[in-house]
């Protein structure tokens, strides 16, 4: 195993060599947070819920609008009682005539007084009170004083959804990291993965020239030399695959990570085995998970419905104060400033609103149900990825145990081919097998790499991840190439 590790190591550092940037996996964590394109999106999410907050808390302050308006009405409006000078004249003159007959007015008083009637008789007696065209700019104030609970209820609202939008992103969060888990350490797999693809094939190829040596001495058939031939094709075939697979994992891992260079994971595998007991991540679940979380809060928004609905049914009362700030041609009969107070009562509206209650009410008991159903199923959802971990921890047990068998089978086959006593098929498979034990063990450790981060955001954890990485052991090649190099 020791000649196998040192050539992993060896093509690795070829690998190496190439236009590719070494990062580490919190290096990676800190490129994907900063650059992901659906952090960013979900970002002015939180921004716009944050803006409707203020404008929500905005229903608390005054409103004061101005308003101008210039008008051209069909005439003017006047009093017009020229008309009436043939009534007036007749009851002055009456009036008069009475005055001399019961001696209060003298004659000459009596003529003066007429002649003074006669010019008033010849006047225009129209008074316009205002003029067909006018204009008048004013401003008002409102305030509302009882609205029967809806600015606090459309305030709690806005809070509610700014709330939601932050437990989404913090949800966005957990879902980008436990991606970044899958894809940084599924890289890091496949890198071992071609190292050891690319073993078996320098190995089928030293065991291609014992064999042509052997036929050349006689010792073998050629039928062996092509039945390594074969072998030969179908490793170099299982690593031509092997390295496709890299670089599509690659080239989604930069694209988690949006970034525009090449990227070369440099962190090891690793098994941290101190997984605390179901009932605690179950816990952590119903109390932090951030999809959970945000749920629940449908639950105190549809309470904020009910209200909102009710509100609607009751009366609003406001204070207001209108004036004027400028005007033309405006009569003044009109004041101008006014001030009061202002109320508007909902008599009737075909039951709308009425109607609008009783569905806010089916629907705070809908979304109380579905609250239930919500964590029953987060529940379940850990205790699925829980015991994926604990498989996990088993395979990779039961791959260290594979391994020993697969070296020990190889180490015998090997001497038994050295003496004549195994075939090079028998050998071929040997290594094959070999090299299938060491990266089922690898896909363990990457199993259990990947269904931790599941754990950890199913329960709300994931920024423990960094605990489990920093506490755990290198897995058990790794330790052993680290060792060597």
């Amino acid at each position: 195993m020791r000649r196998v590790i040192i050539s992993i190591i060896a093509i690795i550092a070829c690998v190496g060599l190439s236009a590719q940037q070494p990062i580490r996996f919190d290096e990676a964590l800190l490129l994907a947070l900063e650059h992901s394109n659906m952090l960013k999106g979900q970002n002015r999410d939180v921004a716009v819920a944050m803006y409707e907050r203020r404008a929500a808390r905005g229903l608390y302050f005054p409103k004061v609008e101005i308003t101008g308006a210039y008008l051209l009405t069909q005439r003017d409006i006047d009093i017009n009682i020229n008309g009436k000078k043939g009534v007036i004249e007749k009851s002055a003159t009456t009036l008069i005539t009475q005055g001399v007959t019961t001696g209060l007015l003298s004659p000459e008083v009596a003529q003066l007084l007429r002649g003074a009637i006669s010019p008033l008789l010849d006047l225009d007696w129209r008074y316009t009170i205002q003029k067909r065209s006018f204009g008048i700019v004013a401003a008002k104030v409102s305030m509302p004083i009882y609205a029967g609970g809806r600015i606090r209820a459309a305030n709690r609202v806005a809070s509610l959804k700014l709330m939601a939008e932050e437990y989404r992103m913090d949800a966005v969060t957990s879902q980008l990291f436990t991606t970044l888990v899958e894809q940084y350490y599924g890289v890091v797999l496949l890198q071992y993965a071609v190292a050891v693809r690319a073993s078996v094939v320098n190995a089928v190829k030293t065991h291609l020239a014992d064999a042509e040596a052997m036929e050349e001495a006689g010792v073998v058939a050629h039928s062996v030399v092509l039945e390594v031939e074969y072998k030969l094709a179908e490793a170099e075939k299982a690593l031509l695959g092997e390295r496709h697979r890299l670089e599509m994992a690659r080239r989604a891992l930069k694209a988690t990570m949006n970034v525009d260079f090449d990227v070369k994971p440099t962190d090891n595998l690793f098994v941290d085995r101190n997984i605390l007991s179901l009932d605690y991540y179950v816990d952590n679940a119903i109390n932090l998970n951030p999809e959970l979380r945000g749920a629940e809060l449908n639950i105190d928004l549809a309470k904020e419905g009910v209200k909102v609905a009710r509100a609607e049914l009751l009366p609003t009362v406001g204070v207001m104060g209108e004036g004027s700030l400028y005007s033309h041609n405006l009569t003044t009969m009109l004041p101008r400033w006014v001030i009061g107070v202002e109320a508007n009562v909902l008599l009737f509206n075909g039951l709308n609103k009425m109607q609008m209650l009783r569905a806010a009410k089916r629907r705070l008991e809908s979304v109380d149900a579905k609250i239930e159903k919500a964590r029953s199923d987060i529940s379940l959802l850990v205790e699925q990825e829980y015991y994926n971990v604990i498989n996990s921890l088993a395979d990779i047990e039961a791959s260290k145990s594979s391994m020993a068998l697969a070296e020990s089978y190889y180490n015998s086959v090997y001497e038994g081919f050295k003496e004549g006593i195994a075939n090079a098929t028998e050998l071929l498979d040997a290594e094959v097998a070999r090299a299938a034990s060491l990266l089922s063990y690898l896909k363990s450790t990457y199993n259990y790499c990947v269904a931790l981060a599941r754990l950890l955001e199913a329960s709300g954890l994931s920024h423990t991840f960094e605990e489990f990485r920093n506490n755990g052991e290198l897995s058990h090649i790794e330790n052993s190439l680290v060792n060597i190099m």
